[in-house]
């Protein structure tokens, strides 16, 4: 399932403000801006006292469309991290917009500073697997559930539903965090349920998980 990439570039202390002071020379003698407008109003906004990073991209071809967009970055513990990308104009982009724009700010702005410096860089994956996103024990119970459920019918087969217990059961004793809306759009993307059956699972996942917290609570 193609997800948000996520990149983190760990810098010591001591090199963070050459690693600031490189990375916006790089902008200034690139076609992309340093927003320091847009920074200020962030951090006024938002009352935060952390390192933030605004630039705005150069017009980029990807695919049939033209792209312009805000990348942010942060200072968080001993790392500089992207955590938004914005387009320019209104709407959203798509994870193959958002990852090509993430991987052409590393490979524009980022990479001589990082071959430079000697930094370690983390980039995740773009795709992942839904072992990646709740392990493999619910993984497989879950997989064991989509596979062999009638797609027209949910979980409402008493096979189907004892096999839709046993995912539900193994979640809640792991305590696995589990995001509704990538559960919902793996049943969609990789396994071809329907909008109205993988929602109303979604929606049958969530409020078994309550139930059985609030259970145990009392």
């Amino acid at each position: 399932m193609e997800v948000f990439q996520n990149l983190k570039i760990f810098v010591l202390a001591e090199m963070e403000k050459d690693f600031v002071a490189q990375l916006l020379e790089k902008v200034k003698t690139s076609n992309w801006t340093h927003k320091t407008d847009f920074e200020t109003g962030y951090k006024k906004n938002t009352a935060t006292d952390d390192l933030i990073i605004c630039v705005e991209t150069d017009e980029l071809k990807f695919e049939n469309k033209t792209l312009k967009s805000f990348v942010w970055m942060w200072k968080k513990k001993n790392y500089f991290e992207v955590f938004n990308i914005i387009p320019a104009k209104s709407g959203s982009l798509t994870y193959s917009q958002y990852n090509f724009l993430l991987n052409t700010f590393f490979d524009t702005i980022l990479s001589d500073i990082v071959e430079k410096l000697n930094l370690k860089v983390e980039f995740s994956n773009p795709t992942k697997s839904i072992i990646d996103l709740i392990g493999s024990d619910a993984g497989d119970a879950l997989l064991k559930f989509s596979k062999n459920a009638n797609k027209s019918t949910g979980n409402t087969h008493p096979y189907d539903f004892n096999r839709w217990c046993e995912f539900i059961f193994i979640v809640h004793r792991q305590r696995i965090e589990i995001n509704i809306d990538d559960f919902i759009r793996w049943l969609q993307e990789e396994e071809g349920w329907s909008d109205d059956l993988s929602n109303k699972l979604g929606l049958d996942l969530e409020y078994a998980l309550e139930l059985l917290e609030k259970y145990e609570q009392n």
